[in-house]
C-alpha cells in the first residue's frame, strides 16, 4: 500500500510537470504567431475535452451521466477559482511579451499556497520549508526588480491575481471532491463542461470572435494551427494533472512542481526562442535563489516523509498482535 502511494505521488508530480511544461511552450508559440485571443484559446482547450466527454457517452463508454456532469455548492466555488485562474494566467501570458517575466512572477504561487495552508488548514510549515519558500519568493522578486527588459504592469497584476485564484483552487480541491467521493475524471469533466459556456460569453464580450475572423483571413501558416491543436490537446490533460498532483501530494508540493516546470521553460525555452536565460548578474542571482529554494524544499519534504515512515513503523511494531486482532474485530461491519 505504501509503495503504491509513493508511486502515485511521484507519477503525479512527473505527469503534471510534463504536461504543464509542454502546454506553456505551445501557448507561447501560439501567441507568438499573432493569436492574441486568450479566451478563445481556453475555449479551444475546454471544447475538445467536452467533445471527448460527449463522444464517450455516444459510444457507450460512460453510462451514468450524473456521475460526471454534476454541480454542488462546493464545486461551484471551485469552478469560479478554476475559471478566474485560467482567464487571468492566459491573458497575462498574451499581454507580457517576455515569458521569463511571466514565469518569474508565477513562481510566487508557492508563497500564496503556504499562507493559505497556514491560515485555513492550520498547517504550520517547518522552518526549513518556510526558508525554502522564502528563497523562491525572494529569487522571483529579485529577478523581476533587476530585470533589464521593460514589462507590462497590467500583465504583472494579472499574474498575481491568477496566483491568488490558483492558490484558492488548490486548497479547495479536497473539499470540492468531498474527500475523494467524486473521482478525478468526474471532477475534471464537470469543471470543463460548466466553465466552457462562461468562457464563450467572455470571449464575445471582449470582441475576440470578431478579431478571430480578421486573424483567419490573414493567417496562412500551418505551423500555427499545429501548435493551436497541440495546445488544445494538452489543455484536456492539464486539469486532470493538476487535480492528481494536488490530491496525491500537498498543494505546496504542487506549487513547487510548477516551480521546477518554470525553470525548465527558462532553460529549454531559450533554445526554442520563447524565452531567454538571465543575462545580468542580478537575474542570475535570482534564478540561483529559486533553484536553491527548490532543492531545500525537496530535502525538507524528504525528511518529513522519512520521519513519518519511522513513526508509523514504530507504532505498528509496538502494537501487539492480540490488540490488532481485537481492533479488527471491533471495526468489522456486521
Amino acid at each position: 500500500m505504501a509503495v503504491g502511494n509513493a508511486f502515485l505521488s511521484y507519477f503525479s508530480t512527473i505527469y503534471y510537470i510534463s504536461v504543464a511544461f509542454l502546454l506553456n511552450v505551445t501557448n507561447s508559440l501560439v501567441f507568438r504567431g499573432g493569436f492574441r485571443l486568450p479566451c478563445l484559446l481556453i475555449v479551444g482547450q475546454l471544447s475538445l475535452f467536452t467533445l471527448l466527454y460527449f463522444l464517450s457517452i455516444l459510444f457507450g463508454f460512460i453510462h451514468n451521466r450524473k456521475k460526471y456532469l454534476f454541480m454542488t455548492n462546493r464545486l461551484l466555488l471551485l469552478m469560479l477559482f478554476f475559471f478566474s485562474m485560467n482567464l487571468a494566467n492566459m491573458t497575462a501570458l498574451a499581454t507580457l511579451d517576455d515569458i521569463v517575466i511571466f514565469i518569474g512572477v508565477r513562481r510566487t504561487l508557492c508563497l500564496f499556497v503556504l499562507i493559505l495552508e497556514w491560515s485555513f488548514q492550520k498547517k504550520k510549515p517547518t522552518s526549513l520549508v518556510f526558508f525554502s519558500v522564502l528563497c523562491i519568493t525572494l529569487g522571483a522578486l529579485w529577478s523581476l526588480l533587476f530585470r533589464s527588459k521593460p514589462f507590462n504592469f497590467d500583465g504583472l497584476l494579472l499574474v498575481i491575481f491568477g496566483n491568488l485564484c490558483n492558490a484558492f483552487y488548490l486548497i479547495w480541491i479536497p473539499f470540492a471532491s468531498e474527500n475523494g467521493v467524486h473521482g478525478t475524471v468526474a471532477l475534471t469533466v464537470s469543471l470543463s463542461c460548466w466553465s466552457l459556456p462562461l468562457m464563450i460569453v467572455i470571449a464575445f464580450i471582449q470582441g475576440e470572435v470578431s478579431r478571430l475572423r480578421v486573424f483567419m483571413q490573414n493567417e496562412t501558416v500551418g505551423t500555427f494551427w499545429t501548435a493551436f491543436g497541440f495546445s488544445s490537446v494538452l489543455g484536456c490533460f492539464i486539469s486532470h494533472a493538476t487535480y492528481m498532483n494536488s490530491i496525491h501530494n500537498s498543494p505546496l508540493t504542487h506549487s513547487i512542481s510548477g516551480h521546477i516546470k518554470d525553470i525548465l521553460i527558462i532553460i529549454i525555452g531559450s533554445w526554442l526562442g520563447i524565452g531567454s536565460l538571465p543575462s545580468t548578474r542580478e537575474e542570475q542571482m535570482g534564478l540561483a535563489l529559486n533553484i536553491l529554494g527548490g532543492f531545500l524544499y525537496v530535502y525538507a519534504k524528504y525528511k518529513e516523509t522519512s520521519r513519518k515512515a519511522i513513526m508509523t513503523s514504530g507504532v505498528n511494531a509496538a502494537t501487539p498482535t492480540s490488540d490488532k486482532c481485537t481492533m479488527e474485530i471491533k471495526h468489522t461491519p456486521l
